[in-house]
């Protein structure tokens, strides 16, 4: 997986949903099947929609950084 995720920064729980999240994004960008699914993994994990869209705005963050 190409992201890296600071150990103890985010929770197991937000951690999978990041590494999933990057393996979502590895084809550039996100279709709305892949949306769902990432929402229904949120919903498993009890993060919220605040939640997801930080950890989802760090992700890309992160990303810049690594260009």
């Amino acid at each position: 997986m190409s992201n890296v995720i600071m150990p103890g920064a985010f929770t197991a729980f937000e951690s999978s949903y990041l590494n999933t999240f990057a393996f979502a994004m590895e084809l550039g960008q996100l279709n709305s099947r892949d949306r769902k699914f990432l929402e229904l993994q949120a919903q498993a994990l009890s993060i919220s929609p605040a939640r997801v869209e930080y950890l989802e705005f760090w992700w890309h963050k992160n990303q810049q950084k690594k260009a």
